[in-house]
């Protein structure tokens, strides 16, 4: 994790953690502007990109500096350095945004006023992500920086270049398209404000709960109930959130004494919610807010983006869900009794107009085809009316102010570091480093893409370690996939097979921010559960290379490509979760497992014979256990039920 006191995923911003440092009415007042000002562009329109980014960043930069300390220790009021960071940012800002006309003529060509502005707002963005998401992300802002003064030193084999004049990188960074107010604070701008202000309203009229209500009340008899309620709770909550961590660490709360209870260890109970967390920032509609950005840098409808995530992520999850239905047979795991459970008519009944805003938001996206900012406002709106058909669900005047207060400080964060990929993509853009980039990284792997994708794997774990879903992306989407792609690789499945390694970085140790969080909840080893989550979570690690070299998982082809390559990839998904827990009818031997492991991995490369023959071996030992098991055979883990010491 990043050493700052409020650095990654962690960052609790949205609740009264700091209520007694900052004047409450002038963060209210600031947050509802910011708002009604979002709010009202998914119906009215966006005002121009200069001015709407500008406008944006203003609000966002000075709440940070009144909310988020500099440091650990909060006092009691704002420090006089932070209010005044707090005014100068929005002066900065505000000056791109008034002056959008005389500052686009003259682009390139800035005045010595506006190569000062420039300079205070790159301090200012620095600063806030220092605060915001922390020194992993301004470091690696830092190094960009510092190549387009020092990179001439370099030789050109190794991303040389000739120099440029302090002007010039200024005015990139501050005014460009490419630089601070370019596409990717666009997105957050835009899209990605809407939708966190349509989860905060959803979130506020008790959706979230009815969502966990719901789950207990269809799987909590089933065999592993409670871990499968888990994986649903958080995998529906995870489409709207930013934070796998604090998914993981909110529904962990409900799900985790749960399992326990029933007989899970403490370290499987955490990895299962760990791993679900995980999951939902790959689950469309949001996926982190990363589907906003993918659809801005690859250039495609977000449409086109949430679609293509949707088969990966509902694989990712039948895995999860066979390994904890085998969980729960080799232990001997039953579900929890009926009585202890409400009812799905009751539920629906006291809930179900809460479903109101989510199938608003999908019909006027996948049927009437309205934009992306119209349907968000669509979506808001009726979530909004749902929740006013209830007295228990209804939001009063003081709980929508609150609402709205929370999703503008949920953005926070996700604007902040929107605006510092600016400061990555500006450099990247003036010395022409990307291309130079993904060459040398080819030329690393020796022009072979299995070599690559391994190097990519491994970067995009290191690079994303402690960062929230929105810089993982953006990390790994200017660095790595350039790189995939110049090997012929799909430009949406680069940009996928990047984004899943990067996200993969909440489960996997030294850094497991999601599995380290669950892990307190369940009172479990921090490394021992990661090392869990990876276990049972191995979908995320084995799925990218199947959409890299199977691109119909992305729906790209025919109808039957499709259905046949996702079929195929859930037996091989399915298989696999089976030879990691070592349990169908009756506890494997080992040389079944590895067998079936094999048969499983042979069907990450998508072809009629690799096909062929990994189902062929599945098929084979399967058949084999079950003739060798066909006398009943109590599970051995029944044993395990109150062992609660790892």
């Amino acid at each position: 994790m990043a050493n700052n006191a409020n650095s990654s995923e962690d960052l609790d911003i949205s609740g009264d953690r700091y209520s007694g440092r900052f004047p409450l009415g002038i963060v209210t007042g600031l947050s509802l502007v910011f708002a009604v000002f979002h709010i009202q562009a998914g119906y009215f329109g966006v005002l121009p990109d200069l001015q709407q980014r500008g406008f944006h960043l203003a609000l966002v930069l000075a709440l940070v500096f009144l909310v988020i300390p500099a440091g650990k220790k909060t006092r009691p009021g704002v420090p006089w350095y932070d209010t005044i960071l707090a005014l100068g940012s929005f002066l900065v800002c505000l000056y791109p945004a008034v002056f959008y006309k005389e500052v686009s003529s003259r682009m390139g060509f800035p005045s010595q006023f506006e190569i000062l502005l420039g300079v205070i707002t790159i301090a200012l963005v620095i600063e806030a992500a220092r605060r915001t998401i922390g020194w992993v992300m301004v470091s690696v802002i830092v190094v960009f920086i510092g190549y387009i003064w020092y990179g001439l030193y370099l030789p050109m084999d190794w991303g040389g270049h000739a120099g440029y004049s302090f002007r010039r990188a200024v005015s990139t960074l501050y005014l460009s398209q490419e630089g601070i107010f370019g596409p990717t604070l666009g997105a957050s701008a835009t899209f990605i404000a809407i939708f966190i202000m349509f989860g905060a309203v959803v979130k506020g009229t008790g959706t979230g709960q009815f969502i966990i209500d719901m789950a207990h009340a269809a799987l909590g008899t089933v065999r592993g109930g409670p871990a499968k309620i888990a994986m649903f709770a958080s995998a529906a909550m995870g489409t709207v959130s930013g934070s796998a961590t604090a998914n993981a660490a909110s529904t962990g709360m409900l799900t985790i004494p749960l399992m326990k209870r029933l007989g899970y260890r403490p370290k499987f109970a955490a990895a299962v919610e760990a791993v679900s967390s995980t999951g939902g920032q790959l689950m469309p509609p949001v996926m982190g807010s990363a589907a906003f950005l993918m659809a801005e840098y690859l250039q495609l409808p977000y449409r086109e983006v949430a679609a293509a995530a949707l088969i990966p992520a509902l694989l990712f999850y039948a895995m999860l869900f066979v390994t904890i239905d085998l969980e729960a047979a080799r232990l001997g795991l039953k579900g929890l009794s009926r009585d202890m459970l409400p009812k799905v008519r009751s539920v629906m009944i006291s809930g179900g107009h809460l479903l109101l805003g989510p199938t608003a938001l999908v019909f006027f996206l996948a049927i009437v085809k309205t934009s992306v900012l119209r349907a968000a406002f669509f979506g808001l709106a009726a979530a909004f009316l749902a929740g006013m058909m209830r007295k228990n669900t209804r939001l009063t005047l003081a709980s929508t102010i609150e609402v709205l207060r929370e999703g503008t400080l949920m953005t926070l964060q996700v604007a902040v570091a929107c605006a510092a990929a600016g400061l990555i993509i500006g450099p990247i853009f003036l010395t022409g480093l990307g291309p130079r980039l993904a060459d040398l990284l080819v030329a690393a792997a020796g022009n072979e893409l299995i070599v690559l994708l391994v190097f990519a794997m491994i970067a995009a774990i290191i690079l994303s370690m402690g960062l929230p879903s929105t810089a993982v992306y953006i990390l790994v989407a200017i660095l790595i996939a350039p790189a995939i792609i110049a090997l012929g690789v799909e430009p949406i499945s680069a940009h996928m097979f990047a984004y899943w390694f990067g996200t993969m970085a909440n489960i996997t140790p030294p850094v497991a921010t999601a599995a380290f969080a669950a892990a307190a909840i369940a009172g479990a080893n921090p490394f021992s559960t990661g090392f869990t989550a990876i276990r049972i979570g191995l979908a995320g690690f084995v799925l990218p290379f199947m959409f890299v070299f199977g691109t119909p998982l992305l729906l790209i082809g025919t109808a039957f490509e499709i259905f046949t390559v996702t079929i195929t990839a859930l037996i091989g998904v399915s298989a696999l979760a089976a030879a990691l827990v070592g349990y169908l009818r009756a506890p494997m031997k080992m040389v079944e497992r590895l067998i079936l492991g094999l048969g499983a991995l042979s069907m990450v490369y998508s072809s009629m014979l690799t096909d062929i023959f990994g189902i062929t071996l599945i098929l084979t030992i399967i058949s084999i256990h079950i003739f060798r098991t066909r006398r009943h055979v109590e599970p051995e883990g029944t044993k395990l039920l109150n062992d609660g010491a790892e």
